[in-house]
């Protein structure tokens, strides 16, 4: 962490000591923002990494080709014996995605040549309930707004979910694309559909708990969007701990609690997912993450630290008078950049009762006042 004076930080706490801050915002990128800031700060999401490929026709990966096999390696084995010894339809390609506790494999289904998702976990018994709750919660969602649940084979150890393979080059992860131009010349649309998904979640009551760009899949032929990874989600209305491994970056203020028990007296609903959707929308149409906008924001506010639920206080007030002029879609239709920055503030309001409340209300916000001056 640096020790310049003058540098603006984003604390979680406002902590005196630089060395406890959540971000040091001049020196994470927002790279490393999407992929892994996380819930005390460990790697919890699944980055898109290439381990092994292996002919589809064959029903296992010789691990002796990598130069560097992953600490997933075992879990890989398990799922390839699984495979050889008892499900002979499938084989294995490899590994395309890993976290903390999960690992993805991409599989083929030799009776149907479809590409299909394994997810189990890294280590034997941890993380269990996390791949049954979102085998759970896969069963209950359409296909439009996640990926297709196929099957939940459960054993002693480990559990395998089978589900739908979003991957290239139909689907292209958030992450890996929000910054360029087809993401930035769609946004609206992009936007469009991430609220059409939040509001067919808030039909059937379900929350995702981690929304954020490394787990949005995108279409860029159709405009159209799924979530994916899905172990953090739940029901209703979330209060206390117990929220997983989630993104900070990505969360509203009340999901981290208060400033003295951060992370555990969290409050979390539907309006988590909008938050976190609102964020990911304003880093398309302006090319930064709100959190880049942080040394900026310390000099309007003569503030050399901000704590976390600081920034998002001040935040919609540094808006209102913030013109943009890096190169993105909100510099690029003037006549629709006071809507769009009115949607943001709303969005972004210090008090969770003033923001959009819903989906729909988002949507109809969009479509009557942004939609109306492109």
């Amino acid at each position: 962490m640096g020790n310049n004076e003058n540098e603006a930080y984003v604390t979680s706490r406002g902590w005196e000591d630089p060395s406890d801050d959540l971000i040091n915002l001049l020196e994470v990128t927002v790279g490393d923002l999407t992929k892994s800031l996380v819930n005390n700060g460990s790697e919890d999401s699944f980055s898109l990494v290439e381990v092994a490929k292996g002919n589809s026709e064959l029903p296992t990966v010789d691990l002796s080709t990598v130069e560097n096999p992953p600490e997933n390696s075992k879990t890989l084995l398990d799922l390839q014996r699984r495979i050889t010894h008892q499900d002979e339809r499938y084989s294995v390609i490899g590994e395309i995605g890993s976290g903390s506790e999960g690992v993805v494999f991409e599989i083929t289904d030799k009776n149907t040549n479809q590409k299909l998702a394994c997810k189990s976990v890294v280590t034997p018994h941890v993380g269990l309930g996390r791949i049954r709750n979102e085998a759970e919660t896969l069963q209950k969602l359409p296909q439009t707004v996640a990926p297709k649940f196929h099957a939940l084979i459960r054993e002693q150890q480990r559990d395998w979910l089978f589900m739908e393979c979003l991957g290239k080059p139909e689907w292209d992860s958030l992450a890996e694309s929000i910054k360029d131009e087809r993401a930035q010349e769609n946004s609206i649309q992009i936007l469009k559909a991430l609220l059409e998904n939040a509001s067919v979640m808030e039909g059937l009551g379900i929350r995702h708990g981690d929304l954020n760009p490394s787990n949005t899949r995108i279409n860029f032929e159709t405009l159209t969007v799924k979530f994916v990874d899905w172990s953090n989600s739940y029901t209703g209305v979330h209060v206390g701990s117990g929220f997983g491994g989630y993104t900070p970056a990505y969360s509203s203020p009340e999901k981290s609690g208060t400033p003295e028990r951060m992370g555990v007296d969290g409050v979390a609903d539907n309006r988590d997912d909008l938050f976190a959707i609102n964020i990911i929308a304003f880093q398309m149409m302006t090319g930064r993450h709100p959190f880049e906008y942080a040394k900026e924001l310390s000099r309007v506010f003569d503030k050399k630290r901000i704590g976390y639920r600081d920034f998002w206080e001040l935040f919609p007030t540094f808006l209102k008078n913030y013109e943009f002029s890096q190169p993105g879609f909100i510099t690029k239709n003037p006549a629709a950049q006071k809507k769009i920055k009115q949607f943001f503030i709303k969005a972004f309001d210090q008090s969770i009762e003033k923001r959009f409340q819903t989906a729909k209300e988002g949507l109809e916000y969009l479509e009557s006042e942004i939609l109306e001056s492109l």
